[in-house]
């Protein structure tokens, strides 16, 4: 049986909680180096928002976090054959107790024929400490595979 106080709520039995989180990026970089070896420094503008709710017997508590955070850009990479990039990207805050970071090392290939396909890992962590009066540590990570278009 679990029994715990969340938002000033006790919360007692079978927990069931929702959690949604959607993040829109937009990066400004410059292009420090772009040959075999590419690096890129920058600025990332993260809209992120998070939506939540836990419920059992007698206790719902439903809130929602939405923020836009400056976050410092990074992508260090290799392409030790044409086409073929192997790279690491990170996104990364911290500030009065938050901390938010996003990391991404990838294996990438792009045809001639603009399709590209990229497999790799992926890091996400949310610290939030009294962020739109709420608090979170939240950490996502996993391998991806994917699809693309490169113009």
């Amino acid at each position: 049986m679990t029994t715990f106080v969340f938002d000033g709520q006790t919360f007692t039995g079978n927990v069931d909680n929702d959690i949604s989180i959607e993040t829109t990026d937009l990066i400004a970089y410059y292009e420090v180096l772009d040959n075999v070896v590419s690096l890129d420094l920058g600025l990332n503008i993260r809209n992120l928002k998070i939506d939540y709710t836990i419920i059992s017997t007698g206790s719902t508590t439903s809130d929602s976090v939405s923020e836009t955070i400056p976050m410092l850009y990074a992508l260090i990479g290799a392409s030790p054959w044409p086409d073929l990039i192997i790279s690491g990207e990170l996104s990364y805050i911290a500030f009065e107790g938050n901390t938010v970071s996003d990391f991404t090392a990838k294996i990438a290939y792009t045809t001639d024929f603009f399709v590209g396909f990229e497999a790799g890992y992926r890091k996400q962590t949310f610290e939030l400490d009294d962020a739109s009066e709420t608090d979170a540590d939240l950490d996502f990570d996993g391998v991806f595979a994917g699809a693309y278009l490169k113009f």
